[in-house]
């Protein structure tokens, strides 16, 4: 069995994909999944934040933020695709 374990960061990079010019605080959660298998990216939304989460590598991605939908699914991109 696998040791549960999360990770929690906040980070506020600026956000060349959006033309709003402010900050973004985003709040990234990755913890042990319980399987390999990888999971296609799903997005939903609560109280004002979008969330979008994902499995990749063994682990579980959630990112929440308040910002659009459709931003902050390309940023999840953006952590979730490999670099070319």
């Amino acid at each position: 069995m696998r040791a549960a374990g999360w990770i929690f960061s906040t980070v506020a990079p600026s956000r060349p994909w959006c033309n709003t010019g402010a900050d973004t605080v985003f709040n990234l959660f990755i913890w042990t999944a319980k399987s390999e298998i990888e999971s296609a990216t799903r997005t939903t939304s609560n109280r004002g934040y979008g969330v979008v989460y994902w499995s990749k590598f063994g682990l579980n991605f959630w990112v929440v933020s308040d910002l659009n939908v459709p931003d902050l699914r390309e940023f999840a991109r953006l952590l979730r695709d490999e670099p070319p």
